[in-house]
């Protein structure tokens, strides 16, 4: 997705080798965005710093929201901090979509894909 120039800063993505922004974003299961759960970051932000803000937003405007799908970015074997702190402080349950390499497109709720995107249920 291409944006103007200006705003937020820009910065190197050295997993996905790209420059500029990311954005992380909360979605319905439909794939319709949720009003006031987005976070733009530069691309230097690890995604699980982002969905640390996207799901502080979440837990504070969708009181109900309980389970959120994300892809692999936000949380790994190696490390799962960002569910720990899901689960402890806000009481939401981040479950990880598996990418598969034969599957072009969306996972279940719209997410997925080349931008940082974050799916919830509720």
């Amino acid at each position: 997705m291409k944006t103007s120039e200006g705003g937020e800063a820009r910065g190197f993505d050295a997993g996905k080798r790209t420059t500029g922004r990311k954005r992380h974003v909360i979605v319905d299961t439909m794939g319709l965005l949720l009003l006031l759960v987005v976070a733009v970051t530069s691309a230097s932000v690890q995604d699980r710093d982002g969905g640390r803000a996207v799901l502080a937003q979440l837990a504070a405007g969708f009181r109900t929201i309980s389970l959120v799908w994300a892809d692999g970015g936000y949380v790994n074997s190696v490390d799962s901090t960002l569910s720990s702190w899901a689960r402890d402080a806000l009481n939401i349950i981040v479950g990880i979509v598996k990418r598969t390499d034969d599957v072009e497109g969306s996972a279940p709720g719209g997410v997925g894909g080349r931008t940082s995107s974050a799916g919830s249920t509720g």
